[in-house]
C-alpha cells in the first residue's frame, strides 16, 4: 500500500497546546508507516520543531516575521505544495 502524504500547516511551533499535540500526532503517523507527514510553519521554527526533526518528521518554516512577509510566504507555500504533492493538507490555528 502507498504512504499517505499529509502536509500540516501551523502558525508557528512555539510551545503551546496546539503545536504540542501536533507534533504527536505527526510523529504518530510518521511512526505508524502508512503515513509522511510534513509540518510547514507561518512564523520561524520554535522548539517543536527540533522535536519533529529528532523524530524524523520534515519540518519547513514559512519565515513570515512581518504582515507584510505574507505576499512572498505564499510563494513559498505554493512551491512548497507543488514539492512535497500531498494527498492531504490540514491546516491549524486561525492564521494557517
Amino acid at each position: 500500500m502507498a504512504k499517505i502524504a499529509i502536509t500540516f500547516l501551523i502558525t508557528d511551533l512555539d510551545i503551546g497546546g496546539t503545536p504540542r499535540m501536533l507534533r504527536d500526532l505527526a510523529i504518530g503517523l510518521a511512526e505508524s508507516g502508512r503515513f509522511v507527514p510534513t509540518v510547514v510553519s507561518l512564523a520561524p521554527l520554535g522548539p517543536i520543531a527540533d522535536q519533529l526533526k529528532k523524530a524524523g518528521v520534515r519540518v519547513e518554516s514559512l519565515e513570515v516575521r512581518r504582515p507584510w512577509q505574507l505576499l512572498t510566504a505564499i510563494l513559498r507555500w505554493r512551491e512548497l505544495l507543488q514539492e512535497l504533492d500531498p494527498d492531504l493538507v490540514y491546516s491549524l490555528l486561525v492564521h494557517a
